[in-house]
């Protein structure tokens, strides 16, 4: 029978503090699926990311430019000196060339061809193109997961704060008590003195608490772009997810997911694609240029304007540059042993990040399980300190620990079950999971839903 009253206490004593790992206001209430939604949209750092991407992609019509001809007119006007006419008597006079010299010309000129170095030139600023796409993935997913760090921060310093305020309540009703007690001799000053200096203490831990809570709050209020005063309600709890198991699936995903390693993989292609146009920087070039025009000077009216053309066609043979091609070469070379040695370092380094993130899901597991149980016991030693302390049996001060280890008690469930719901996120954001395209990904975290 003792151990029965004892469960049905504990199941109990659960029910009431489940309101404290779960949230429910009236009014609108923001969600984490909500406040990372508007994080991603109203971020200024994603538009420049995405101004990136449109400036990438100018630079794909820069490199294809080269297949078209260029096309530039130019009029020039020269004087010449001295005058070099002949006079010829009877005849008049004769000008080797006229004094004023005019000149209209339309030019074209064609690279006709350049050993595949254009075509390279374009892969190389699509590959840019694709680079900027991934930042602007990148930028995304850390203010998504930012949001995420900042909203539970708000959740767990609110919860945090009605843990204090209970324990301040419970603190003050007993220092009237005490009071009472020393009015009428059967408490001593010094019982009123330390349980005075604990509610200082206490009151002291509640405004550091709410001076973090104001900060947490202001940074999210800044990721999801409201006003520096508007007012946050939020809906959410703790609830932890599953435990995975099967830990090559998740590296396998991740290395195909993360951002990092798409980030070297990209990088790896620029840097070959910059090796073979530095290969072909010593090949040669053919081009067609054309000319047409009207210019005075020319026979048989040498002062009139005369339509005039030209065409041709031109090769260069580069020969010797200073060795400038051959150390173009081996910097290109040396990069993309760079960018190589980058793939396999950021594998290496997502690997690690979800091993160490599935441990520590486990860990928190275990520390949320095994704080549920000193919480368990310390309500437990309070009831029977209650009781022992209304008879006499022990002191004021004994009293008063037995409720201070059941406050930090609270505080470290509150503690473990919130590093356990944010592991989960941890093991996501290793994963490279896109929880901004995917809410039903997220946590589920209806108001006033309790945490199991």
């Amino acid at each position: 029978m003792k151990n029965a009253a004892a469960a049905i206490g504990a199941v109990l004593f659960l029910l009431g503090l489940a309101p404290l790992f779960s949230q429910s206001r009236s009014g609108s209430n923001l969600t984490v699926e909500d406040a990372v939604t508007k994080a991603v949209e109203n971020q200024p750092l994603v538009l420049k990311a995405e101004a990136a991407v449109a400036a990438a992609r100018a630079g794909i019509g820069e490199a294809q430019s080269s297949y078209f001809p260029t096309i530039s007119g130019s009029a020039s006007y020269t004087r010449l000196g001295p005058d070099q006419s002949v006079d010829l008597g009877p005849l008049g006079s004769f000008s080797l060339y006229p004094v004023d010299n005019y000149g209209f010309q339309v030019g074209l000129n064609q690279l006709i061809f350049a050993s595949g170095s254009r075509g390279l030139q374009v892969r190389l600023a699509r590959a840019g193109v694709d680079a900027a796409r991934i930042g602007v993935e990148q930028v995304k997913m850390n203010i998504a997961y930012q949001t995420v760090q900042t909203f539970y921060s708000v959740l767990f310093l609110e919860q945090e704060m009605k843990v204090l305020d209970e324990q301040l309540y419970d603190l003050n009703q007993h220092l009237d008590v005490i009071q009472k007690k020393a009015d009428t001799g059967s408490a001593t000053k010094y019982d009123v003195l330390s349980t005075e200096v604990r509610v200082a203490s206490l009151q002291s831990q509640k405004t550091a608490a709410e001076s973090q809570y104001q900060k947490a709050e202001i940074a999210l209020r800044q990721l999801v772009g409201l006003a520096p005063d508007a007012k946050l309600s939020l809906a959410g709890d703790f609830s932890p997810g599953s435990v995975p198991t099967d830990r090559g699936a998740l590296v396998n995903e991740a290395l195909s997911n993360r951002v990092e390693v798409r980030q070297a993989a990209q990088a790896q292609t620029s840097a070959e694609l910059a090796q073979s146009l530095a290969w072909r920087g010593g090949l040669p070039t053919l081009s067609a240029h054309a000319s047409f025009g009207f210019k005075n000077g020319l026979l048989p009216d040498s002062n009139s304007l005369t339509a005039n053309w030209s065409a041709g066609v031109q090769l260069n043979v580069p020969i010797f540059s200073g060795l400038l091609n051959a150390r173009k070469i081996d910097e290109a070379q040396a990069k993309l042993q760079a960018a190589v040695q980058g793939v396999a370092a950021a594998k290496q380094s997502v690997t690690t990040d979800v091993r160490e993130a599935v441990e520590d899901i486990d860990a928190s597991r275990k520390q949320a399980e095994a704080s549920l149980v000193q919480l368990n016991h310390a309500q437990e030693m309070v009831n029977v300190a209650k009781v022992r302390y209304d008879v006499g049996v022990i002191t004021n001060v004994e009293y008063l620990d037995a409720q201070t280890s059941l406050a930090q008690a609270k505080l470290a469930h509150l503690r473990d079950v919130y590093h356990q719901m944010m592991s989960q996120y941890t093991l996501k954001q290793a994963l490279g999971q896109k929880i901004w395209q995917s809410p039903a990904g997220l946590p589920a975290s209806p108001a006033g839903s309790p945490a199991p």
